[in-house]
């Protein structure tokens, strides 16, 4: 039997457009990118476009917004438990805090979510689950 303690951190917040969630998660993300955090997104939709727009509006040193523009910021298709194990293979950081960013409906946090969860567990030999953070972003809707 195989017992693991899971010491991976999980946060949530919200959002109430596209445009406040590009505006709420740029500072923080420079900031992790100054610390050398490994980024690695899940997005339900693109927000490439949502992003350009707020940094052509900001103050800030162009490497700053070279290495921002560098983060992918278009939609993750996760149709599959394959799919989202082949952007974690490839992006994940052995040496490097690692921040994983969801953003989408409940469903798709879930579906990613879980997937990561089984990632993390199937190759919890090879993967430091300490150095791992994840953010979840939820749109608050109307009802």
């Amino acid at each position: 039997m195989k017992v693991q303690s899971s010491t991976t951190q999980k946060v949530c917040s919200f959002y109430v457009s596209n445009m406040h969630f590009a505006t709420m998660v740029l500072p923080y993300i420079s900031k992790q990118i100054e610390a050398k955090t490994n980024i690695i997104t899940f997005f339900e939709n693109n927000y490439t476009t949502n992003i350009e727009l707020v940094l052509s509006r900001l103050t800030m040193k162009e490497e700053s917004k070279k290495k921002l523009l560098e983060v992918n910021w278009k939609n993750t298709d996760v149709i599959k438990y394959m799919d989202i194990e082949k952007v974690l293979k490839n992006k994940y950081s052995k040496n490097n805090q690692n921040l994983i960013i969801i953003n989408g409906r409940d469903e798709y946090i879930n579906i990613v979510n879980n997937c990561i969860n089984r990632y993390i567990e199937k190759n919890y030999k090879k993967i430091d689950s300490s150095k791992i953070k994840i953010m979840d972003f939820y749109e608050m809707r109307k009802l």
